[in-house]
């Protein structure tokens, strides 16, 4: 099934050409997440279980987020040729830090099972994906005592985010968009201090439409991209040189990828990249794109 772009790959576009086309064009990913980036990732698969049961058992969250942690360690021991350890806790640096994260997230959960014990929410849906009139996957959907839908988007990180910069964003409209949601509910959990604290902001129908606007414009874009990409790569790429998208220099993604010396001019990047990188299926050259509304 080909899927509209979702809201990430907008936002990857408009931030950084370059680093579009190598990860939603080329399908190149990072084969390991950056530690804050895999300690979210963890916290939102244990919040996932949890609201998923009624009623909420933060002991089974906790065991299955340990058994995520140790399907991501193992996943990039293999990746870093370390196939023989088959526990989180292998006896090396990088081992003991997975450990160490995995046993800080497990403290994380307990402390907000106890921060929020007693409160009853309606969660109509948990990690529910939705297709039109974009691809988004939100992470928890409840319904208030006044009928109100809410969209719920847990974040982790080190210290409170800044909340002002991401709702100036299309990001909270284009949730609501795609889940029919009244607004949306950062839930937040900082780890340093442990602290959790829950802001909401109601999304009026007109930011709604702007943003579908704003979205149907990006995609058409990202069609155009794309066309260039495949007639580019269809001709003889080895002898015209390797297509270059327009690059942000402030991109970390791309400049993290700079540093491993693997957006090196030409086809050796695709040789240097297998060496690190895992590529993913080629992109389908139609996509269901959502462009007249």
């Amino acid at each position: 099934m080909n899927l509209p772009p979702s809201l990430s790959e907008v936002t990857c576009f408009m931030q950084c050409q370059q680093q579009w086309y190598w990860r939603y064009m080329r399908r190149i990913q990072r084969p390991l997440r950056p530690e804050p980036m895999e300690r979210g990732s963890l916290m939102h698969h244990g919040l996932a279980l949890y609201y998923m049961m009624q009623p909420h058992d933060v002991i089974t969250a906790c065991e299955a987020m340990y058994t995520a942690g140790n399907i991501d360690w193992l996943h990039y021991a293999e990746l870093t040729g370390r196939a023989g350890v088959t526990e989180v806790a292998a006896d090396d640096e990088e081992a003991k830090r997975f450990q160490q994260m995995l046993t800080q997230c497990e403290r994380m959960l307990k402390l907000y099972d106890g921060c929020y014990a007693g409160e009853e929410l309606n969660v109509v849906a948990v990690e529910k994906e939705f297709t039109s009139p974009l691809h988004r996957i939100v992470d928890m959907i409840t319904r208030d005592e006044n009928g109100l839908v809410w969209a719920w988007e847990h974040k982790t990180s080190s210290r409170m985010p800044d909340l002002s910069a991401i709702t100036a964003t299309m990001e909270p409209a284009l949730t609501c968009l795609a889940c029919g949601a009244d607004g949306i509910i950062y839930n937040v959990i900082t780890t340093d201090p442990i602290k959790f604290a829950r802001h909401d902001f109601t999304i009026s129908q007109e930011q709604k439409d702007y943003a579908h606007s704003w979205y149907r414009t990006v995609c058409s874009r990202i069609n155009e991209s794309l066309d260039v990409c495949l007639q580019f790569e269809d001709a003889d790429a080895g002898a015209g040189g390797w297509f270059t998208p327009v690059h942000n220099r402030n991109c970390n993604w791309c400049e993290y990828l700079k540093l491993c010396n693997l957006l090196s001019s030409g086809r050796d990047t695709e040789e240097a990249m297998a060496r690190l990188y895992i590529p993913k299926q080629r992109r389908d050259r139609d996509r269901e794109v959502d462009t007249d509304g």
